[in-house]
């Protein structure tokens, strides 16, 4: 239930720790959501693409089709609230 998986994700301000830099990614201030979260609810949305580690990068394009489904399982909850 794509709803269901939107609503145990968060979404959050972060800056990047000594990892990022170290890996070259922008450390700079940015919003996103928990890895550990999308492994738990939708793994299919996480990269690997960090070499020589065990973190987790999250693939937020791979959330559209989630996004989506969810938006038209509220609006089919709309939809029967209407009627």
């Amino acid at each position: 239930d794509a709803l269901d998986i939107v609503h145990q994700l968060d979404g959050f301000y972060y800056t990047g720790n000594a990892l990022a830099k170290q890996l070259g990614l922008d450390t700079q201030r940015d919003v996103g959501v928990s890895a550990q979260k999308i492994k738990q609810h939708f793994p299919v949305a996480l990269g690997s693409n960090l070499p020589n580690t065990d973190a987790m990068r999250v693939r937020y394009e791979r959330l559209i089709p989630l996004l989506l489904e969810a938006l038209k399982q509220l609006d089919n909850k709309v939809e029967q609230i209407k009627k």
